[in-house]
């Protein structure tokens, strides 16, 4: 199986993010890579509400601030939302009917399977 070195995994049981994989991901990933400042930029699911358990596992020496994205606009402002992940998920549908349609032996959903 592929496995990129500098690439973090984890999951939840309901394969949604919980605030437990959020605050592992800002301690064990985020706040590491951050060196003076920065700004996170977040969407408005609510698993991103509890800033004081975030401000909690921030490193005294970094200024850090959240700016949230107001509900229902995420689409809108959001340029990937807008351009890419519409055309890759276009593309990854007419490979995936290609796939079907000729019922070739690959799992789509199976990295080791694209490559």
């Amino acid at each position: 199986m592929f496995k990129a070195e500098d690439l973090y995994v984890t999951a939840s049981t309901s394969g949604k993010m919980t605030k437990k994989l959020y605050l592992q991901w800002c301690a064990e990933v985020f706040f590491p890579h951050m060196v003076d400042r920065c700004i996170l930029l977040a969407d408005s699911w609510t698993t991103l509400n509890d800033r004081d358990s975030v401000m909690e596992l921030k490193p005294d020496n970094l200024e850090y601030e959240m700016l949230r994205i107001p509900p229902k606009v995420t689409g809108d402002i959001q340029p990937l939302d807008v351009m890419l992940f519409r055309m890759y998920k276009g593309f990854f549908k007419k490979i995936s009917n290609f796939v079907i349609l000729r019922n070739l032996p690959i799992q789509m959903h199976h990295r080791d399977d694209l490559f």
